[in-house]
């Protein structure tokens, strides 16, 4: 009798334990609402010459959705804490915003992560994730918050971190909201956003050499054709040095320099004053491509690239007989030339 009654005693105190001690452990209550939501990321178009650390693209939002649910009972929360976290390879800082990779390092695309808004504390907005930081808080209460569905808008923005190349970008986790409770407990699992799939083209193209010199060496008068105004020399060839992105139409314009025009029409350029010595008289630039006279001031159409690579532009140069008389000396001219794509 005295064993039994040993017995019994022992399971009244376990059975009193657990009793006792389930309450407090869930005395309160936090839901998920919506575990993963799939934002849509439309195709960018991202031009050679945007610099690196430029926006690009369009900024995207969630909108506002309902992410967490929670009820509280005594014993009750003593603290809540709401903010972002963000997903990815973390790849620089612009602005002091921590930026994040968007598919892998070889698109040269990334992101920043902004709460844009939140019910939690309504007057924290465009909360950002700073440099070095892939977790931030924007606001936390004693006990819970307020108001609840606990509600939130994250925002992204796109930027060129490195030179970007034509791809397709797999869906990917962009950022979660996140909330803490009593300083210690994450809630799970986390409010996900994650992105679909799209297409990034680069286009346009990259000049190798900003400066063209053409020599056109020492030659005499009488090697025009004749000696009529309009009379010509032999041509010397020249490229402007391109490397192009597949299917980017390619125009070109020539512009004279300060010296101007002879005929514009035919691209013929006036000297530009000696540097050295006397300039020649009666003697013209003429520039050309493909045997014909650009007009200066023109865009011209070059061509699309079938295949990304070099695409160089050939063009010539030849002296042009401006006056029946001609007297020597030094016979230079000048020009830019822009290039235009799309």
């Amino acid at each position: 009798m005295f064993n039994t009654k040993l017995t019994c005693v022992a399971m009244v105190l376990v059975t009193a334990g657990m009793f006792g001690f389930t309450p407090r452990a869930y005395a309160y209550t936090c839901t998920t609402l919506i575990p993963t939501t799939t934002l849509t990321i439309p195709d960018m178009v991202v031009t050679r010459d945007t610099a690196i650390g430029s926006v690009i693209g369009t900024a995207v939002s969630t909108g506002t959705l309902s992410t967490y649910q929670c009820t509280n009972e005594a014993p009750v929360l003593t603290f809540q804490s709401y903010g972002v976290k963000g997903y990815g390879t973390s790849s620089t800082a612009i602005n002091g915003r921590n930026v994040y990779l968007l598919g892998p390092a070889s698109t040269g695309i990334g992101y920043t992560v902004q709460l844009e808004s939140n019910s939690a504390c309504v007057s924290v907005k465009n909360y950002y994730l700073v440099s070095g930081s892939n977790i931030g808080y924007a606001c936390f209460v004693n006990g819970m918050f307020e108001n609840q569905p606990i509600q939130g808008s994250l925002g992204f923005t796109f930027y060129k971190v490195a030179n970007v190349t034509s791809s397709s970008v797999p869906a990917q986790s962009l950022a979660s909201f996140i909330l803490q409770n009593d300083k210690s407990v994450y809630q799970s699992p986390e409010a996900l956003i994650q992105s679909t799939a799209f297409k990034i083209r680069s286009y346009g193209c990259t000049l190798s050499n900003t400066a063209i010199t053409v020599p056109m060496g020492t030659v005499n008068s009488s090697k025009f054709s004749s000696s009529s105004y309009g009379a010509t020399m032999p041509e010397v060839y020249f490229s402007i040095p391109l490397a192009c992105d597949v299917g980017t139409a390619v125009k070109l314009q020539i512009d004279p320099g300060a010296s101007g025009t002879v005929d514009y029409r035919n691209g013929v350029l006036m000297l530009d004053p000696s540097t050295s010595g006397t300039a020649a008289t009666g003697v013209a630039l003429q520039i050309l491509r493909n045997g014909s006279p650009l007009t200066t001031g023109a865009k011209i159409s070059i061509g699309t690239p079938s295949a990304t690579g070099v695409f160089d532009i050939v063009l010539s140069a030849r002296y042009f007989r401006s006056a029946a008389t001609v007297t020597a000396g030094q016979a230079s001219a000048s020009a830019t030339f822009t290039l235009i794509y799309n």
